[in-house]
C-alpha cells in the first residue's frame, strides 16, 4: 500500500503536517528502506524520526 501512494498520490502526503508511517518490504518494489529513501530523495520530505520500520516524516514547505 505504501508502495501505491508514493506511486499514485504523493501530493496527498505533502499536504499532511506530520507523517506517522509504519513501512514493509516488498517483493515487488523492495526493502521499506529502500521506500524511506525513495520518500527522502524526492526532496518533499524530511525525516524527524525513526524506529525499525516506523518513520515519522514531514513535508518540505517553501517555508521550511
Amino acid at each position: 500500500v505504501e508502495w501505491q501512494i508514493l506511486r499514485h498520490d504523493l501530493d496527498a502526503l505533502a499536504r499532511a503536517r506530520i507523517i506517522i508511517m509504519e513501512t514493509h518490504d516488498s517483493r515487488e518494489h523492495g526493502t521499506h528502506q529502500q521506500l524511506v529513501a525513495t520518500l527522502l530523495d524526492s526532496g518533499r520530505f524530511r525525516l524527524i524520526d525513526s524506529h525499525g520500520p516506523v518513520v515519522a516524516l514531514q513535508p518540505v514547505t517553501a517555508h521550511g
